[in-house]
């Protein structure tokens, strides 16, 4: 790691609770190739001797204690202010919950560097359940509909997905960013936390003061899909998400259609988990909206 001339980049992990995800998503760390980088490792208030367990196995990576779980939006600007005050060149936020190829670093940051208008960069991110099946390719942003979507989700991976190419956003799963940008744009805005559209935001951000965001497909990494926040949790939290971020970017047109989409959209996932035998998931869209409406954005959350 003593290249000086080469960027420096600090990887930004969460884990809460998470101890056999987050200690594999480490080694697999180790063998990067990339010969500049520091982790730091910001620990949600666990409860399982997480910390203690990362200080014995991990000594040379940065450890941050919070002793309640701040949620991903706020934990993440943790570790990313830690990394800027450290000289941090690059931001890598990645999920403890994957798995990454030794090439990553080498490859994203070589696009990265190769534009000044670059401003984030990701890898391609498969299923750690299916590797040759696409989760994220980035994500499209639809105002009309309310709705966003995950770009060749689910499709199996394959020649025609080895370029670079422009998005509308990366999710925070796997996400480069150059230093100067986050100085310009900030971080993940808290009105967000505690997660949920938070990218999604940054990436307008990002796009409205003219830089580019693209997914480097060449190079991948695994990801095991909401194992922090699974099921209706997650739902719950996405409700609130898009609520904060459609007010904030739709433009008065979008209001002709939006409310009657994200209704028809709500009813048709409740309709589809309660026939999949997930009344609980339905009973959470129900209680997003209700909680939506009777309470605002501002008192929804865990």
């Amino acid at each position: 790691m003593g290249n000086t001339r080469t960027p420096l980049v600090y990887i930004v992990m969460l884990t809460w609770n998470g101890k056999q995800d987050t200690e594999e998503c480490l080694n697999s760390l180790e063998k990067l190739t990339y010969p500049n980088y520091r982790t730091v490792l910001v620990d949600n208030g666990s409860t399982d001797g997480s910390v203690e367990h990362f200080r014995r196995l991990f000594p040379n990576i940065d450890l941050i204690e919070n002793k309640s779980n701040l949620g991903f939006v706020v934990g993440s600007n943790q570790g990313i202010e830690h990394g800027l005050k450290n000289g941090a060149d690059y931001l890598f936020v990645l999920n403890n919950d994957t798995v990454v190829f030794p090439d990553v670093l080498d490859k994203l940051v070589a696009v990265a560097e190769s534009d000044q208008a670059i401003a984030a960069v990701a890898p391609k991110i498969c299923y750690y359940s299916r590797p040759d099946r696409i989760w994220c390719l980035g994500g499209r942003i639809c105002f009309a509909l309310g709705y966003t979507w995950h770009i060749a989700g689910r499709r199996k991976d394959g020649p025609r997905y080895q370029g670079v190419r422009d998005v509308p956003y990366l999710t925070g799963c796997a996400l480069l960013l150059k230093r100067n940008v986050v100085e310009e744009v900030g971080s993940f805005d808290p009105a967000f936390s505690p997660g949920y559209f938070e990218d999604v935001d940054l990436a307008m951000r990002i796009r409205r003061s003219g830089y580019r965001i693209v997914c480097v497909e060449r190079t991948k990494i695994l990801h095991k899909v909401s194992r922090t926040w699974p099921g209706p949790l997650k739902v719950y939290l996405k409700i609130r998400g898009g609520a904060v971020f459609f007010r904030r970017y739709a433009r008065p047109a979008h209001w002709l259609t939006l409310p009657f989409a994200v209704a028809a959209n709500a009813t048709l996932t409740a309709c589809l988990a309660i026939c999949h035998r997930k009344p609980e998931v339905a009973k959470a869209i129900f209680r997003g909206f209700r909680d939506l409406f009777t309470k605002g954005t501002e008192n929804m959350g865990l």
